[in-house]
């Protein structure tokens, strides 16, 4: 028997970044008292949201995957970003931050 009864997964977001009003938070807090831990977390907080009527909004400045070359780094998304992930060191992030310049990023 699987741990999750449907055909498909609930709408959820990727765990890289999530925003959550204070009231987002309570209602997830209270739902997890009743619904029954899921393995996958990204998975488990799509599971809560619907039972708790919270509909997971995208925003498009979190930025899940940096991919050399998909994502244009300029002034525009730095002053927009509200997270970039995936990048492979600490000196990437650094110089990504002080150069705003994908193409003279460190080598990891």
């Amino acid at each position: 028997m699987s741990a999750y009864a449907h055909d498909y997964y609930p709408t959820y977001t990727p765990g890289a970044a999530i925003l959550f009003s204070k009231r987002a938070v309570q209602k997830l807090y209270f739902g997890s008292m009743f619904v029954k831990p899921f393995s996958v977390d990204d998975v488990y907080f799509g599971i809560l949201a619907l039972e708790v009527g919270i509909t997971p909004l995208n925003n498009f400045d979190f930025h899940p995957d940096y991919i050399e070359g998909k994502i244009v780094v300029n002034d525009e998304l730095l002053i927009n970003a509200i997270a970039i992930h995936g990048l492979q060191c600490p000196e990437q992030m650094t110089s990504l931050w002080r150069n705003r310049n994908a193409e003279e990023l460190v080598d990891c």
